[in-house]
């Protein structure tokens, strides 16, 4: 019985171990910002209006600060691949885990009719080796998701019967 409990014990440490090696901090991270030439209301409007439509649940929003939050997006078990497009969340040894990312727009209004968009994804990555250790990790921007939000919204503004796109920010 002493064996059994021993090897049960020994069994339970070795599965919880989790191997991690952090992600690299990247030289820069990207900034993903567009500027239109739009009045700040209308834009804030047709944004609001064209993300609804397409599905997105807004959490939060304040068009004083120009802030939209949209509702947290958790990918469960991603392939490697979808995990690199959307950051770097280092390296994680485990049976299960997840990515979180959190949304966020920025809608500037600029001089001259002109407002500046602007978006902001944090991610998290958790993992969990046998259910023993558990953990948050928080990962580096790879900017594709980003720039795939940004395209949206641009299509929002510069409609044909909308407003124009003057540039292109990414930086």
């Amino acid at each position: 019985m002493k064996k059994l409990f021993i090897l049960v014990i020994g069994a339970l440490l070795s599965a919880g171990c989790m191997t991690f090696t952090p992600p690299q901090t990247p030289n820069t991270i990207p900034q993903i910002k567009k500027t239109f030439v739009a009045n700040y209301d209308t834009a804030w409007r047709q944004i609001i209006q064209g993300l609804t439509a397409s599905g997105y649940v807004i959490d939060a929003q304040d068009k004083d600060t120009g802030i939209i939050r949209l509702q947290p997006f958790i990918h469960y078990n991603p392939s490697k691949e979808q995990a690199a497009d959307m950051g770097d969340c280092g390296t994680l040894s485990q049976n299960w885990n997840f990515i979180k990312f959190t949304r966020q727009i920025i809608i500037k209004d600029n001089p001259a009719g002109v407002v500046t968009v602007q978006i902001k994804f944090d991610y998290m990555a958790y993992a969990i080796d046998n259910f023993l250790n558990q953990r948050w990790q928080p990962c580096f921007t790879t900017g594709h998701l980003e720039e795939k939000l940004l395209k949206e919204i641009a299509g929002l503004l510069t409609s044909p019967t909308n407003n124009k796109e003057t540039k292109d920010e990414n930086i």
